[in-house]
């Protein structure tokens, strides 16, 4: 016997109520349909399919009267039928539907009366089908049938959708949570202290174009009490970058330490990317070796920007390698022979190292920093008023920022700045100044 109206009412309550109050479809959609076989005696089967991510229809809910084990095959042909129409459908004999065809499926599960409905989105898009059949000729659906379970269709999409949402938002919270995490590793890699090396100063600042990055600094403490500045820009931004920057973090500092010279520990750190399995990517780097006794900078440059010396008093800003002296980025070419030049820093001066992140600064108008904008940076005056790296690398920072204007990085930041400031007292702050990249404010190294 079919139910009375006042059960497929209470039945209908029953599944709106329950449908308004789920987070947890897989939980919820069994106990839809069971609900749906008491409303629908007559019915011998149940499924309740939704789409997967190649549109394949796929049983997340099964009843079966007649068997006490779940079996979910199902008519594709009157499943598709409904989905590509997106209209409910209705028969009250499968088996001689010309609407159907000759449907194998039909004569193998024996489907006499079906009722098919879609379910769909608020965009009008396919999410699944509700489908409920019969296996006696004498039992049949009628169109109120058809009613009543395309409100439940209705009903049911609107709690899919729902779902989706909350799982995509529970998704993309873990998601933030464990980028945050990568982000608190990658920046546990940078320095977390200065050098206090007698005359001179250190100044470091580090800025990723989205929540981690690519590019990389290290202060390296040498034998002999010399010190390595290792500054590097891995191709790409984001998770991927990062990754490689953690693993040449490692390596940078493996080689430097256990290498005779800066230009076959840069050889060595080449080959060793290469062996790792650095992929289609590649590492663009600048190691520079102070000895501070003697005030020489041997530089070995990898395909990077050419690092720049600067004077305070004159505000002049040079190559401190040329193209000719520098080898090729890391992770090309095996085996690959790469050069140092040596120069000596003289009381005033400085060495400035920076990724292109700082150069390739657009304003909101499209115009590059590039380095007319360091040098209008660094020596505003054709001077720095106070002779001290610190001072330059927060500038260049600043000026940086006030020509980007708002407009968002298109790549991650890193500059390095040492240089000699004989007779000053060495100025205290941290290595790393870490900023939201769309964040316009003063750089100061003595921040955190």
């Amino acid at each position: 016997l079919d139910a009375q109206p006042s059960e497929r009412l209470r039945a209908l309550l029953d599944i709106s109520v329950s449908l308004s109050k789920v987070l947890e479809l897989d939980a919820l959609l069994p106990q839809v349909a069971d609900t749906l076989f008491g409303v629908f005696r007559q019915a011998d089967r149940c499924f309740i399919l939704l789409l997967d991510e190649t549109g394949r229809p796929i049983p997340k809910a099964v009843k079966n009267r007649r068997s006490a084990a779940a079996e979910d095959r199902f008519s594709k042909t009157i499943v598709r039928k409904c989905l590509e129409s997106m209209q409910s459908y209705l028969s009250e004999d499968a088996s001689s539907d010309a609407n159907l065809g000759a449907a194998q499926s039909i004569a193998e599960f024996r489907i006499r009366s079906v009722m098919c409905v879609p379910l769909a989105g608020a965009d009008g898009k396919p999410l699944g089908a509700l489908q409920l059949d019969t296996q006696d000729f004498a039992k049949k659906f009628k169109e109120d049938d058809l009613k009543l379970l395309t409100t439940v269709a209705n009903l049911a999409s609107v709690a899919i959708e729902k779902a989706d949402a909350m799982k995509a938002l529970v998704s993309r919270e873990k998601q933030l949570q464990e980028i945050e995490i990568a982000k608190k590793v990658q920046l546990g890699f940078l320095p977390q202290t200065v050098p206090q090396i007698a005359g001179y100063e250190f100044y470091g600042f580090y800025s990723a174009a989205q929540t981690v990055g690519g590019d990389y600094y290290d202060f390296i403490a040498l034998p002999g009490g010399k010190l390595a500045v290792v500054l590097g820009d891995v191709a790409g931004k984001g998770v991927p970058a990062s990754l490689l920057m953690a693993k040449l973090s490692a390596e940078a500092r493996f080689c430097l330490l256990t290498e005779p010279t800066p230009a076959r520990a840069v050889a060595l750190l080449n080959d060793q990317l290469i062996r790792g399995g650095i992929g289609d990517r590649f590492v663009t780097l600048a190691a520079l070796v102070l000895d501070p006794e003697t005030h020489a900078v041997t530089i070995v440059n990898a395909g990077h920007i050419n690092p720049q010396r600067f004077h305070y008093a004159t505000g002049e800003l040079a190559d401190a390698i040329t193209d000719a002296e520098s080898g090729i980025p890391l992770g090309l070419m095996p085996g690959f022979e790469y050069a140092a030049k040596v120069v000596t820093l003289h009381p005033g001066e400085a060495m400035v190292v920076m990724t292109d992140g700082v150069t390739d600064a657009n304003s909101p108008t499209g115009e590059m920093f590039g380095f007319p904008g360091v040098k209008r940076a660094l020596a505003p005056d054709g001077k720095l008023y106070e002779p001290r790296p610190a001072v330059a690398g927060e500038r260049l920072v600043r000026v940086m920022r006030q020509h980007a204007a708002g407009r968002a990085q298109n790549d991650d930041i890193a500059i390095v700045a040492f240089g000699r400031v004989d007779g000053l007292k060495p100025a205290p702050g941290s290595t790393r100044l870490d900023e939201p990249p769309s964040a316009i404010l003063p750089s100061n190294a003595a921040q955190s």
